[in-house]
Protein backbone atom coordinates (compact mmCIF):
# COMPACT_ATOMS: atom_id res chain seq x y z
CA UNK A 1 0.00 0.00 0.00
CA UNK A 2 1.24 3.32 -1.03
CA UNK A 3 0.05 6.88 0.40
CA UNK A 4 -0.12 10.40 -1.04
CA UNK A 5 0.13 13.62 0.73
CA UNK A 6 -1.13 16.79 -1.04
CA UNK A 7 0.92 19.73 -0.82
CA UNK A 8 -0.09 23.25 -1.53
CA UNK A 9 2.74 25.86 -2.24
CA UNK A 10 1.69 29.17 -2.21
CA UNK A 11 3.05 31.99 -4.80
CA UNK A 12 6.79 31.81 -3.85
CA UNK A 13 9.67 34.44 -4.45
CA UNK A 14 12.21 32.41 -6.70
CA UNK A 15 15.45 34.31 -5.45
CA UNK A 16 14.57 33.82 -2.26
CA UNK A 17 13.09 30.35 -2.39
CA UNK A 18 16.30 28.14 -0.87
CA UNK A 19 17.15 30.50 1.92
CA UNK A 20 13.31 30.43 3.16
CA UNK A 21 12.96 27.39 3.51
CA UNK A 22 15.88 27.72 6.05
CA UNK A 23 14.10 30.28 7.86
CA UNK A 24 11.99 28.13 10.03
CA UNK A 25 14.40 25.31 10.42
CA UNK A 26 17.75 27.25 11.73
CA UNK A 27 17.59 27.63 15.28
CA UNK A 28 17.13 24.48 17.03
CA UNK A 29 16.11 24.62 20.54
CA UNK A 30 14.32 22.99 22.81
CA UNK A 31 11.73 25.10 25.47
CA UNK A 32 13.82 26.23 28.25
CA UNK A 33 12.56 24.58 31.79
CA UNK A 34 10.90 26.77 34.25
CA UNK A 35 13.83 27.54 35.78
CA UNK A 36 17.24 27.95 34.03
CA UNK A 37 18.87 27.70 37.59
CA UNK A 38 17.73 24.57 37.81
CA UNK A 39 18.18 23.52 33.95
CA UNK A 40 19.96 19.81 33.99
CA UNK A 41 18.17 18.66 30.53
CA UNK A 42 17.41 21.40 28.14
CA UNK A 43 19.50 20.20 24.97
CA UNK A 44 19.86 23.21 22.49
CA UNK A 45 20.85 22.06 19.60
CA UNK A 46 23.82 23.38 17.37
CA UNK A 47 22.39 26.62 17.00
CA UNK A 48 23.77 29.96 17.55
CA UNK A 49 20.46 31.45 16.87
CA UNK A 50 17.53 30.10 19.86
CA UNK A 51 14.12 29.90 19.11
CA UNK A 52 11.67 31.19 21.38
CA UNK A 53 8.16 32.10 21.17
CA UNK A 54 7.64 35.91 20.26
CA UNK A 55 10.74 35.64 17.89
CA UNK A 56 9.18 32.64 16.01
CA UNK A 57 5.93 34.73 15.81
CA UNK A 58 7.63 37.85 14.60
CA UNK A 59 9.43 36.01 12.25
CA UNK A 60 6.24 34.43 10.74
CA UNK A 61 4.35 37.74 10.53
CA UNK A 62 7.74 39.31 9.09
CA UNK A 63 7.40 36.66 5.90
CA UNK A 64 4.12 36.78 5.35
CA UNK A 65 4.47 40.75 5.09
CA UNK A 66 7.22 40.39 2.94
CA UNK A 67 5.50 38.04 0.69
CA UNK A 68 2.41 40.69 0.16
CA UNK A 69 4.70 43.38 -0.58
CA UNK A 70 6.72 41.49 -2.93
CA UNK A 71 3.42 40.39 -4.85
CA UNK A 72 1.79 44.21 -5.09
CA UNK A 73 -0.81 42.90 -2.90
CA UNK A 74 -0.12 45.55 -0.07
CA UNK A 75 2.36 48.75 0.56
CA UNK A 76 4.56 48.95 3.76
CA UNK A 77 4.50 52.31 5.11
CA UNK A 78 6.64 55.00 7.34
CA UNK A 79 10.62 54.62 7.19
CA UNK A 80 10.75 50.96 8.94
CA UNK A 81 8.11 49.69 6.63
CA UNK A 82 5.23 48.95 8.66
CA UNK A 83 2.64 46.42 6.75
CA UNK A 84 -0.62 45.36 8.47
CA UNK A 85 -0.53 41.39 8.07
CA UNK A 86 -4.23 40.77 9.79
CA UNK A 87 -6.46 42.60 12.38
CA UNK A 88 -3.86 44.08 15.10
CA UNK A 89 -0.98 42.17 13.70
CA UNK A 90 1.55 44.24 12.23
CA UNK A 91 5.03 44.21 11.13
CA UNK A 92 8.20 46.23 9.81
CA UNK A 93 10.20 45.40 7.54
CA UNK A 94 13.05 47.61 7.72
CA UNK A 95 15.63 49.20 10.29
CA UNK A 96 16.34 52.43 8.89
CA UNK A 97 18.81 55.24 11.02
CA UNK A 98 20.47 54.42 14.05
CA UNK A 99 19.73 52.18 17.01
CA UNK A 100 21.34 51.86 20.34
CA UNK A 101 23.12 49.13 21.45
CA UNK A 102 23.91 48.24 25.56
CA UNK A 103 26.65 46.48 26.06
CA UNK A 104 27.97 45.02 29.91
CA UNK A 105 31.10 43.68 30.26
CA UNK A 106 31.28 40.82 32.46
CA UNK A 107 34.27 38.43 33.54
CA UNK A 108 34.41 35.06 35.70
CA UNK A 109 34.60 34.39 39.51
CA UNK A 110 36.24 32.52 41.54
CA UNK A 111 33.77 30.53 42.86
CA UNK A 112 32.90 26.83 41.04
CA UNK A 113 30.12 24.90 41.70
CA UNK A 114 30.02 21.03 42.62
CA UNK A 115 27.63 20.59 40.10
CA UNK A 116 29.29 22.08 37.06
CA UNK A 117 32.81 21.82 38.63
CA UNK A 118 35.14 23.27 35.79
CA UNK A 119 38.58 25.85 36.40
CA UNK A 120 38.29 29.21 38.32
CA UNK A 121 37.81 32.39 36.08
CA UNK A 122 38.63 33.38 33.60
CA UNK A 123 39.03 36.81 34.11
CA UNK A 124 39.60 39.56 31.56
CA UNK A 125 42.91 40.10 29.67
CA UNK A 126 43.82 36.38 30.29
CA UNK A 127 43.94 35.46 26.71
CA UNK A 128 47.75 34.21 25.92
CA UNK A 129 49.29 36.43 23.08
CA UNK A 130 49.38 33.92 20.53
CA UNK A 131 52.50 32.40 18.60
CA UNK A 132 51.51 33.81 15.03
CA UNK A 133 53.81 31.44 13.54
CA UNK A 134 51.71 28.33 14.39
CA UNK A 135 48.41 30.38 15.25
CA UNK A 136 46.74 32.95 12.46
CA UNK A 137 43.26 33.19 13.72
CA UNK A 138 42.72 33.99 17.31
CA UNK A 139 42.34 37.76 18.11
CA UNK A 140 44.48 39.30 20.69
CA UNK A 141 45.07 42.73 22.12
CA UNK A 142 47.22 43.86 24.93
CA UNK A 143 44.09 45.28 26.57
CA UNK A 144 40.79 44.64 26.15
CA UNK A 145 39.23 47.34 28.46
CA UNK A 146 36.07 49.96 27.83
CA UNK A 147 37.38 51.94 25.51
CA UNK A 148 38.60 48.83 23.01
CA UNK A 149 35.04 47.97 22.73
CA UNK A 150 33.83 50.81 22.30
CA UNK A 151 36.00 51.48 19.48
CA UNK A 152 35.29 47.85 17.91
CA UNK A 153 32.01 48.44 18.19
CA UNK A 154 31.37 51.98 17.22
CA UNK A 155 34.27 54.10 16.10
CA UNK A 156 32.92 56.25 13.19
CA UNK A 157 35.82 57.46 12.14
CA UNK A 158 36.66 56.81 7.87
CA UNK A 159 38.55 53.39 7.65
CA UNK A 160 37.81 52.47 10.88
CA UNK A 161 36.81 48.84 11.24
CA UNK A 162 33.85 49.13 13.33
CA UNK A 163 30.26 47.21 13.67
CA UNK A 164 28.79 50.88 12.95
CA UNK A 165 30.51 50.95 10.36
CA UNK A 166 29.98 47.46 8.63
CA UNK A 167 26.38 48.16 9.13
CA UNK A 168 26.40 51.52 6.92
CA UNK A 169 28.26 49.54 4.55
CA UNK A 170 25.93 46.71 4.73
CA UNK A 171 23.12 49.06 4.30
CA UNK A 172 24.26 51.80 1.84
CA UNK A 173 24.34 53.99 4.46
CA UNK A 174 20.54 53.11 5.19
CA UNK A 175 20.92 52.11 8.88
CA UNK A 176 24.03 52.39 11.64
CA UNK A 177 24.50 51.15 15.32
CA UNK A 178 25.88 53.28 18.36
CA UNK A 179 25.69 52.90 22.07
CA UNK A 180 27.55 52.59 25.17
CA UNK A 181 29.75 49.93 27.01
CA UNK A 182 30.16 49.56 30.88
CA UNK A 183 33.58 49.06 32.51
CA UNK A 184 34.33 45.24 33.34
CA UNK A 185 32.38 43.67 36.38
CA UNK A 186 32.51 40.71 37.84
CA UNK A 187 29.82 37.68 38.00
CA UNK A 188 30.13 35.18 41.38
CA UNK A 189 30.76 31.63 39.66
CA UNK A 190 33.20 30.37 36.80
CA UNK A 191 32.84 29.94 33.44
CA UNK A 192 31.24 26.39 33.68
CA UNK A 193 28.63 27.67 35.87
CA UNK A 194 27.21 29.36 33.03
CA UNK A 195 28.90 27.89 30.20
CA UNK A 196 28.66 23.99 30.49
CA UNK A 197 27.02 21.92 28.09
CA UNK A 198 25.75 20.25 30.49
CA UNK A 199 21.88 20.35 28.61
CA UNK A 200 23.44 18.15 25.63
CA UNK A 201 23.57 21.25 23.29
CA UNK A 202 26.05 23.67 22.79
CA UNK A 203 24.04 26.30 24.26
CA UNK A 204 22.19 26.12 27.57
CA UNK A 205 19.76 27.95 29.99
CA UNK A 206 22.30 28.92 32.80
CA UNK A 207 23.50 31.39 30.04
CA UNK A 208 20.27 33.65 31.11
CA UNK A 209 22.27 33.73 34.65
CA UNK A 210 25.00 35.27 32.95
CA UNK A 211 22.83 38.07 31.94
CA UNK A 212 21.54 38.15 34.98
CA UNK A 213 24.36 38.23 37.33
CA UNK A 214 26.00 40.27 34.89
CA UNK A 215 23.35 43.00 34.66
CA UNK A 216 22.87 42.96 38.85
CA UNK A 217 26.57 43.77 39.46
CA UNK A 218 26.79 46.92 36.85
CA UNK A 219 23.80 48.21 38.64
CA UNK A 220 25.11 47.28 42.43
CA UNK A 221 28.52 49.50 40.98
CA UNK A 222 26.15 52.15 40.25
CA UNK A 223 24.39 52.13 43.32
CA UNK A 224 27.70 51.81 45.28
CA UNK A 225 28.98 54.92 43.53
CA UNK A 226 26.21 56.99 44.92
CA UNK A 227 23.61 56.88 41.59
CA UNK A 228 19.82 56.81 42.73
CA UNK A 229 17.23 54.17 41.50
CA UNK A 230 16.06 57.64 39.19
CA UNK A 231 19.07 58.31 38.03
CA UNK A 232 20.07 55.16 36.54
CA UNK A 233 16.67 54.48 34.87
CA UNK A 234 17.29 58.28 33.38
CA UNK A 235 20.84 56.98 32.26
CA UNK A 236 19.25 53.75 30.56
CA UNK A 237 16.06 55.45 29.30
CA UNK A 238 17.38 55.85 25.52
CA UNK A 239 17.88 52.34 25.27
CA UNK A 240 13.88 51.81 25.40
CA UNK A 241 12.32 53.90 22.34
CA UNK A 242 11.14 51.18 20.35
CA UNK A 243 7.89 48.83 20.98
CA UNK A 244 10.02 45.76 19.26
CA UNK A 245 6.67 42.87 19.35
CA UNK A 246 4.21 45.74 19.55
CA UNK A 247 2.63 45.09 22.75
CA UNK A 248 -0.60 47.05 22.24
CA UNK A 249 -0.92 45.65 19.09
CA UNK A 250 -1.32 49.85 17.36
CA UNK A 251 1.38 49.43 14.58
CA UNK A 252 3.36 51.83 16.59
CA UNK A 253 6.35 50.77 16.75
CA UNK A 254 8.00 53.88 17.83
CA UNK A 255 7.15 53.56 21.65
CA UNK A 256 9.27 52.61 24.54
CA UNK A 257 7.96 48.90 25.70
CA UNK A 258 9.84 48.75 29.33
CA UNK A 259 12.66 46.05 27.67
CA UNK A 260 16.43 47.33 26.55
CA UNK A 261 16.19 47.50 22.81
CA UNK A 262 19.59 45.74 22.05
CA UNK A 263 21.54 44.17 24.37
CA UNK A 264 25.20 42.65 24.36
CA UNK A 265 26.53 40.53 27.19
CA UNK A 266 30.32 40.44 26.55
CA UNK A 267 32.20 37.34 28.48
CA UNK A 268 36.00 37.58 29.36
CA UNK A 269 38.15 34.35 27.91
CA UNK A 270 37.44 32.79 23.98
CA UNK A 271 34.12 31.41 22.85
CA UNK A 272 33.10 28.08 22.14
CA UNK A 273 33.02 28.51 18.89
CA UNK A 274 36.43 29.03 18.07
CA UNK A 275 37.59 26.15 20.63
CA UNK A 276 36.94 28.26 24.12
CA UNK A 277 41.23 28.59 24.78
CA UNK A 278 41.95 26.69 28.03
CA UNK A 279 38.40 26.66 28.80
CA UNK A 280 36.81 24.31 26.16
CA UNK A 281 33.11 23.41 26.35
CA UNK A 282 32.82 25.62 29.78
CA UNK A 283 33.21 28.38 27.53
CA UNK A 284 30.03 30.01 26.37
CA UNK A 285 29.09 30.05 22.24
CA UNK A 286 28.07 33.36 21.33
CA UNK A 287 24.60 33.24 20.37
CA UNK A 288 21.26 35.28 20.68
CA UNK A 289 18.33 34.58 22.57
CA UNK A 290 15.70 35.70 25.49
CA UNK A 291 16.40 35.12 28.87
CA UNK A 292 12.77 33.86 31.00
CA UNK A 293 10.63 33.39 27.97
CA UNK A 294 9.13 30.69 29.50
CA UNK A 295 7.91 33.73 32.21
CA UNK A 296 5.96 35.81 29.48
CA UNK A 297 2.93 36.71 31.19
CA UNK A 298 4.00 36.11 34.34
CA UNK A 299 7.42 38.94 35.00
CA UNK A 300 7.81 42.25 33.56
CA UNK A 301 6.94 45.59 33.62
CA UNK A 302 3.14 45.93 34.72
CA UNK A 303 2.31 46.57 31.48
CA UNK A 304 3.76 44.26 29.27
CA UNK A 305 4.87 40.87 30.90
CA UNK A 306 7.01 39.25 28.82
CA UNK A 307 9.06 37.26 31.12
CA UNK A 308 13.24 39.09 31.01
CA UNK A 309 15.05 39.76 33.19
CA UNK A 310 14.96 42.99 35.50
CA UNK A 311 17.47 45.54 35.84
CA UNK A 312 18.51 46.24 39.52
CA UNK A 313 15.45 47.93 41.20
CA UNK A 314 14.70 49.75 38.32
CA UNK A 315 11.63 49.45 35.83
CA UNK A 316 13.26 48.27 33.18
CA UNK A 317 14.27 44.62 31.56
CA UNK A 318 16.24 42.79 29.42
CA UNK A 319 14.39 39.81 26.76
CA UNK A 320 16.05 39.73 23.85
CA UNK A 321 20.26 39.53 24.23
CA UNK A 322 23.11 38.36 22.42
CA UNK A 323 26.47 37.32 23.89
CA UNK A 324 29.82 37.88 22.54
CA UNK A 325 33.56 36.42 23.55
CA UNK A 326 36.38 39.02 24.86
CA UNK A 327 38.44 38.71 21.93
CA UNK A 328 35.32 38.67 19.36
CA UNK A 329 36.16 40.51 16.43
CA UNK A 330 33.36 42.68 14.06
CA UNK A 331 32.14 39.83 12.27
CA UNK A 332 30.97 38.05 15.20
CA UNK A 333 29.32 40.86 16.77
CA UNK A 334 27.59 41.49 13.80
CA UNK A 335 26.68 38.48 12.87
CA UNK A 336 24.96 38.13 16.46
CA UNK A 337 23.62 41.22 16.13
CA UNK A 338 22.17 40.55 12.83
CA UNK A 339 20.65 37.93 14.88
CA UNK A 340 19.09 40.72 16.66
CA UNK A 341 17.10 41.98 14.28
CA UNK A 342 15.66 38.59 13.36
CA UNK A 343 17.81 36.99 10.55
CA UNK A 344 18.59 33.41 10.62
CA UNK A 345 21.39 31.48 10.20
CA UNK A 346 22.44 29.98 6.56
CA UNK A 347 24.82 27.67 7.65
CA UNK A 348 23.54 23.81 8.26
CA UNK A 349 22.42 24.05 12.33
CA UNK A 350 21.07 20.60 12.17
CA UNK A 351 24.28 18.72 12.45
CA UNK A 352 23.22 16.14 9.85
CA UNK A 353 25.96 16.90 7.32
CA UNK A 354 28.59 16.13 10.23
CA UNK A 355 30.02 19.87 9.74
CA UNK A 356 30.36 19.97 5.49
CA UNK A 357 30.00 23.46 4.73
CA UNK A 358 26.63 24.51 2.34
CA UNK A 359 26.63 26.80 -0.73
CA UNK A 360 26.49 29.60 1.03
CA UNK A 361 29.92 29.48 2.69
CA UNK A 362 31.58 32.93 2.42
CA UNK A 363 29.07 34.15 0.32
CA UNK A 364 27.61 35.44 3.52
CA UNK A 365 27.82 37.20 7.08
CA UNK A 366 25.24 34.39 7.97
CA UNK A 367 27.47 31.29 7.15
CA UNK A 368 31.41 31.42 7.14
CA UNK A 369 31.45 35.21 6.02
CA UNK A 370 31.69 36.13 9.69
CA UNK A 371 35.22 34.92 9.59
CA UNK A 372 36.66 37.16 6.69
CA UNK A 373 39.63 38.66 7.82
CA UNK A 374 42.19 41.16 6.67
CA UNK A 375 44.42 38.23 5.28
CA UNK A 376 47.20 39.46 8.09
CA UNK A 377 48.20 37.05 10.40
CA UNK A 378 48.89 39.37 13.18
CA UNK A 379 45.14 40.68 13.09
CA UNK A 380 43.23 36.89 13.11
CA UNK A 381 40.11 36.44 11.62
CA UNK A 382 37.00 37.66 11.76
CA UNK A 383 38.29 41.29 12.07
CA UNK A 384 36.55 42.12 8.35
CA UNK A 385 33.55 39.98 7.54
CA UNK A 386 31.68 39.41 4.30
CA UNK A 387 28.83 41.39 3.16
CA UNK A 388 25.26 39.95 3.89
CA UNK A 389 23.60 38.56 0.45
CA UNK A 390 20.69 39.74 -0.92
CA UNK A 391 18.31 37.78 0.53
CA UNK A 392 19.65 39.47 4.47
CA UNK A 393 19.40 42.71 2.61
CA UNK A 394 16.27 42.72 1.79
CA UNK A 395 14.86 41.07 4.64
CA UNK A 396 16.17 44.33 6.78
CA UNK A 397 14.71 46.41 4.03
CA UNK A 398 18.55 47.67 2.88
CA UNK A 399 18.36 46.23 -1.07
CA UNK A 400 16.99 48.26 -4.00
CA UNK A 401 15.76 45.47 -6.18
CA UNK A 402 13.04 44.94 -8.86
CA UNK A 403 10.04 42.73 -8.82
CA UNK A 404 9.25 40.67 -12.25
CA UNK A 405 6.40 38.50 -12.30
CA UNK A 406 6.38 35.26 -13.21
CA UNK A 407 5.61 34.92 -17.27
CA UNK A 408 6.91 38.54 -17.98
CA UNK A 409 9.49 39.10 -20.84
CA UNK A 410 12.13 41.96 -20.19
CA UNK A 411 15.92 42.85 -19.84
CA UNK A 412 17.05 43.99 -16.56
CA UNK A 413 20.35 45.27 -16.00
CA UNK A 414 21.94 45.19 -12.64
CA UNK A 415 23.97 47.49 -10.65
CA UNK A 416 26.55 45.95 -7.82
CA UNK A 417 24.98 44.50 -4.73
CA UNK A 418 27.23 45.96 -2.41
CA UNK A 419 26.24 49.41 -2.78
CA UNK A 420 23.66 51.58 -4.69
CA UNK A 421 23.36 52.51 -8.54
CA UNK A 422 21.14 53.81 -10.65
CA UNK A 423 20.57 49.88 -11.27
CA UNK A 424 18.41 47.69 -9.20
CA UNK A 425 20.99 45.31 -6.84
CA UNK A 426 18.58 42.17 -6.96
CA UNK A 427 15.87 41.01 -9.07
CA UNK A 428 13.00 39.17 -7.46
CA UNK A 429 10.78 36.66 -9.40
CA UNK A 430 7.43 36.14 -8.02
CA UNK A 431 6.18 31.98 -8.73
CA UNK A 432 2.46 31.49 -9.20
CA UNK A 433 0.58 28.87 -7.17
CA UNK A 434 1.23 25.33 -7.63
CA UNK A 435 -0.14 21.74 -6.58
CA UNK A 436 2.32 19.98 -6.10
CA UNK A 437 1.97 15.59 -5.05
CA UNK A 438 4.64 13.59 -3.45
CA UNK A 439 3.93 10.34 -2.61
CA UNK A 440 5.50 8.35 0.51
CA UNK A 441 5.90 5.37 0.58
CA UNK A 442 4.14 2.32 2.85
CA UNK A 443 5.11 3.34 7.09
CA UNK A 444 7.31 0.83 8.49
CA UNK A 445 5.47 -2.11 10.68
CA UNK A 446 6.97 -2.50 13.76
CA UNK A 447 7.08 -1.14 17.12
Amino acid sequence: MSLHRKHIRSSAIAILAAIMALFTSAALAAPAPSSAAKATKDPQGQADDLKHPLGDKQRALHQAGLSKVLKGQTKATGNNKVVQVAKGQYVELARQGEDLIWTVLGQFGNTASTTYGGALGPQHNQIPQPDRSVDNTTIWAPDFSQSYFQNLLFADTAGSVSMRNFYKELSSNRYTVNGDVTDWVQVPFNAAYYGSNYCGGITCARTWLFVRDSVNAWYNAQVAAGKTQAQIEADLAKFDVWDRYDYDGDGNFDEPDGYIDHFQSVHAGEGEETGGGAYGTDAIWSHRWYAFYNNIGVTGPAFNKLGGIKIGNTNLWIGDYTVEPENGGVGVFSHEFGHDLGLPDLYDTSGNTGGAENSTGFWTLYSSGSYGSTGKPEDGIGTKPIHMSAYEKIFLGWSNYQVVNYGQNGSIKLGPAEYNTKQAQQLVVTLPDKQVNTQIGAPFAGS
